[in-house]
């Protein structure tokens, strides 16, 4: 199980190892072999107790009603084509049996309609994110090209290296698995990115607690603040008329959730 929660046990069960045997280790060989024998037992037993914890995930349909994102060829909307995935997503991974699935939104509905505005939004996610425990928080998302049809191509963006530096790293292997069930699909592997903040926000949005320089994606941004490894997966291009016909319709979009799950799956060592 690849989550915080067994990386937090594991290394409270070295660190307990290594001090018994500094503490006891020296003053005789024999009595410094069963500490760390007794110590190791101790490692793997906490290790077996957290792989049998149930990993907890919260899916993120991005945008809304009221935050709709992007729209597409033909008029398809971002908001609508993240919710359909999102419900199939929740669907597929609540056949198994260590893990528990929440989602930020269920309706077209805004889910903090009071709080002011797309980033404060985010923040209120997030904020539900760390309440619920969650260990890892999936975005989902469709891209727009901005005017430019040939942009196209799945990616994955990730939280940079600074203050919380092992969740890049885990969005890096959860993401990795994702793009390339996705590229089995047809689309275009575009890799990972991630984006620092600018430098035209309040000074006190710059920066992280420890003055490194805060993610600019706001899922992001705030996931790290509530102490939760998250990626956005960015699954294909609306604006694009390839990657929208790998998009449009009830069983393509089974695809797509089944191609997250997967990777979800194999990533967090889920069963049924």
């Amino acid at each position: 199980m690849n989550t915080k929660k067994l990386w937090k046990k594991m290394t409270g069960a070295f660190v307990c190892l290594v001090m018994a045997g500094t503490l006891f280790g020296c003053e005789s060989g024999s009595a410094g072999t069963q500490t760390a024998t007794a110590d190791t037992a101790e490692s793997t037993e906490s290790a077996s107790a957290a792989a049998s914890e149930k990993v907890v995930l919260l899916i993120d349909p991005g945008h809304d009603s009221a935050h709709p994102g992007a729209t597409g060829i033909g008029g398809v909307k971002e908001e609508d084509l993240t919710l359909q995935v999102g419900e199939m997503l929740k669907e597929e991974l609540q056949q198994y049996s260590n893990v528990e699935v929440y989602m930020t939104r269920e309706t077209s509905a805004c889910p903090y309609p009071d709080a002011g505005g797309s980033v404060e939004d985010n923040r209120a996610r997030c904020a539900y994110a760390e309440e619920i425990g969650a260990d890892f928080m999936i975005s989902l998302h469709f891209n727009s090209g901005s005017g430019d049809e040939s942009a196209n191509g799945s990616m994955i963006l990730v939280q940079n290296t600074n203050y919380e530096p092992t969740y890049n790293q885990m969005g890096q292997e959860l993401g990795g698995m994702i793009l390339s069930n996705l590229s089995s699909l047809g689309f275009a592997n575009k890799g990972f990115q991630t984006k620092d903040m600018t430098d035209d926000v309040e000074p006190e949005q710059q920066t992280y607690p420890d003055g490194s320089r805060s993610d600019y994606y706001a899922i992001l941004h705030h996931a790290k603040l509530h102490h939760v490894p998250a990626v956005i997966v960015e699954h294909g291009f609306i604006t694009n008329q390839e990657d929208l016909n790998r998009i449009n319709g009830t069983d393509n979009l089974q695809k797509l959730a089944d191609a997250d799950a997967q990777a979800i799956v194999t990533y967090f060592g889920l069963v049924k």
